[in-house]
């Protein structure tokens, strides 16, 4: 897929990318995996229930690189269908990091 292509799909129910062909590399490299990682991701997210998870608590969870578990959730915010909780939660490097929840479906979706 050019990079033609690509700018005619909408983030983020496809991979973000920058300019920079790495950058795009990697999204069309992500797009075959996208909906199932969104989905693991949600999962691990809603079993938490109302004590949430940070990306990188769900990296863990999910055996997944953190690299790979921050943008899924960036896409399930946008989506609508995870939110801050309002909790921070240090993550590896000590760093506050956002826990989120899933949304519940009598809770309003957001729109992105």
């Amino acid at each position: 897929m050019s990079a033609e292509q690509l700018d005619l799909l909408d983030y983020p129910y496809t991979p973000g990318w920058q300019k920079p062909e790495t950058s795009i590399e990697a999204a069309e490299t992500m797009s075959p995996k996208l909906k199932r990682l969104q989905a693991m991701v949600l999962g691990a997210v809603a079993e938490a229930g109302d004590h949430g998870r940070t990306a990188d608590e769900v990296a863990v969870r999910l055996d997944l690189s953190p690299f790979t578990a921050r943008p899924r959730c960036t896409e399930l915010r946008q989506l609508g269908l995870i939110e801050d909780s309002g909790f921070r939660r240090a993550n590896e490097s000590g760093s506050r990091a956002i826990v989120w929840i899933a949304v519940t479906s009598d809770q309003p979706k957001r729109q992105p």
